[in-house]
C-alpha cells in the first residue's frame, strides 16, 4: 500500500474549516484523527499514535472537531469517517468517502489530493 491510499479518503482540517457543507456530512458520523506528522491515528488515552486504524481512539465527529480547532496544528489533522468502529472501513466505503470529498472539491474549486 502506498502512502498516498492510506489519507486519499480523509477529510483535512483546512478543507473542513472552509467547507459548511463536509462538516454537515460529517456532523453525525464517527471519525478517527489522523496527524500527518506522525503519520498515525491518535491512541486512546493520549497514548501516541498507530498506523493501525482497528487501534485509534474513534470520537464523534463534533468531539473531534472541538479538540482540532484548539490543536497547536490543526493543518497537519484530518478526520477519517468510520463506517464500522470495530472493523476496518470497507473499500466501498472509502470509495464513497472519495466520491464525496471529490464533490466537496468541486464545488470549493480546490484539489486536496
Amino acid at each position: 500500500m502506498n502512502n498516498k491510499s492510506t489519507t486519499d479518503h480523509m477529510f483535512p482540517f483546512n478543507f473542513v474549516k472552509r467547507s459548511e457543507a463536509a462538516r454537515k456530512a460529517l456532523e453525525p458520523m464517527k471519525v478517527r484523527i489522523w496527524e500527518a506528522r506522525a503519520w498515525g491515528f491518535w491512541k486512546p488515552y493520549s497514548l501516541g499514535y498507530t498506523k493501525n486504524p482497528l487501534d485509534a481512539e474513534i470520537f464523534d465527529f463534533a468531539h473531534a472537531w472541538e479538540i482540532a480547532q484548539a490543536y497547536g496544528s490543526p493543518a497537519e489533522l484530518l478526520f477519517d469517517p468510520v463506517n464500522d468502529p470495530v472493523k476496518e472501513p470497507h473499500e466501498d466505503f472509502k470509495s464513497r468517502w472519495k466520491d464525496l470529498l471529490k464533490r466537496f472539491q468541486d464545488e470549493a474549486g480546490t484539489d486536496l489530493s
